[in-house]
């Protein structure tokens, strides 16, 4: 048991980019507690010099089982954006490993490549709950756009992708539907929970990884609860970041309420 929570743990910790133009921070909790592992997962690496690759997924089931797959479906994400292809045909090469091993069939992933230079993000979702998107100047929205089927399953709509553009100090919320399913409320209901928690939280001045503790905290204890934030401080001049400023939401942004 201690030898399967030390390898997810060893797997999960080499997902943070550390960049001076972006701060990643990220929270795991597995459903199983005398396992510690199980099928969620985070991930952030490099797919350019000044593109940075965000993914968050869910496997189905929990346990050593669930951790075995998400293992192998998080390789093989990093494998397919290898390729230089828009993260929509990345998840396409998914759905194909997910048809030739059987591995990870209607597990969930949202996926998303930020551009450190200009602040963009384009992503989308596999059957996947939308990121939570936290402007500096305070407003929160759900992206709701850009979703498909999970992996492996094959539906009438194409994998697709939406861009939205980030000002500095806009923070992305990704995360796994343990952090927000609850059996005694609608999950609208949970989501809105969870989008007023981050920005109180935020207006106090609770920083990412603090924030992301009292997130998980209150999440049910019987499922893998994972989530990953991302603030995007703004383009590297000589080698700083620019300071978090307030912005207002840009006219291009990408978002349904």
């Amino acid at each position: 048991v201690s030898v399967a929570s030390e390898l997810q743990g060893a797997m999960l910790s080499d997902g943070i980019v550390a960049d001076p133009q972006v701060e990643v921070s990220a929270c795991y909790r597995p459903g199983v507690h005398d396992l510690q592992v199980g099928g969620d997962w985070y991930d952030t690496f490099r797919v350019a010099p000044d593109v940075v690759a965000l993914s968050v997924g869910d496997v189905v089931g929990r346990g050593l089982k669930a951790a075995t797959s998400m293992g192998q479906l998080r390789t093989a994400v990093r494998a397919a954006s290898d390729t230089g292809l828009p993260p929509e045909e990345v998840v396409e090469r998914v759905d194909r490993f997910v048809d030739r091993t059987g591995t990870g069939f209607m597990a969930s992933l949202v996926y998303g490549e930020l551009d450190l230079r200009a602040g963009v993000l384009r992503y989308t979702c596999a059957g996947h709950l939308p990121p939570l998107l936290v402007r500096a100047g305070g407003s929160a929205a759900y992206l709701w756009e850009a979703r498909s089927t999970p992996l492996g399953v094959r539906g009438t709509t194409p994998r697709v992708a939406k861009a939205v553009r980030l000002a500095p100090g806009d923070l992305l919320l990704l995360f796994t539907d343990g952090v927000v399913e609850r059996r005694d409320r609608p999950l609208a209901l949970a989501l809105d929970e969870l989008a007023d928690v981050v920005t109180r939280a935020l207006d106090v001045g609770l920083r990412d990884d603090r924030l992301l503790e009292a997130v998980v905290s209150r999440a049910p204890e019987d499922d893998d609860a994972c989530l990953l934030a991302v603030r995007w401080l703004g383009p590297a001049g000589d080698g700083r970041a620019v300071p978090d400023a307030p912005a207002a939401a840009s006219a291009d942004e990408e978002r349904a309420g």
